[in-house]
């Protein structure tokens, strides 16, 4: 089981104590001191899709300005992830993407697989709902 899966954490979100995500696991019940740790993988999808979120409210709006910024060079192949995401969602990597839409779910979506090695269970029916979740706040 990869590390994303098993923080119900699939973009591998940094831990920050800072960030008082919804559905994050206390502090004190944390095993995983570089990473976040969510009670449920909805809660985990519904975090990254905030983030990326704020990424493009500040003008990091294309593939390539996110994933560069969500996996930097000095810790990742980041050209690789990013021919990989444009290839599996068809998006060029300068297209801009538009806050709150489908598109980045889908951006997201590549992305967790990416993150967490593989697809597992049923990502489509549990990103739905943290989408819906984050789409109600």
């Amino acid at each position: 089981m990869t590390r994303g899966i098993r923080n119900n954490n699939p973009l591998n979100i940094r831990f920050n104590r800072r960030n008082d995500w919804q559905g994050k696991l206390a502090n004190v019940m944390k095993t995983d001191k570089e990473f976040e740790e969510f009670v449920s993988m909805e809660y985990g999808f519904r975090a990254a899709i905030k983030l990326v979120n704020n990424y493009i409210r500040r003008g990091y709006d294309t593939p390539r300005f996110i994933i560069s910024r969500w996996a930097p060079p000095t810790e990742n192949d980041t050209e690789g992830y990013i021919t990989k995401v444009c290839a599996a969602t068809g998006f060029q990597t300068n297209q801009r993407l538009t806050i709150g839409t489908y598109n980045v779910a889908a951006l997201l979506w590549a992305m967790a697989i990416i993150e967490s090695g593989r697809e597992i269970y049923d990502y489509q029916e549990v990103f739905k709902r943290a989408w819906e979740k984050y789409q109600r706040v």
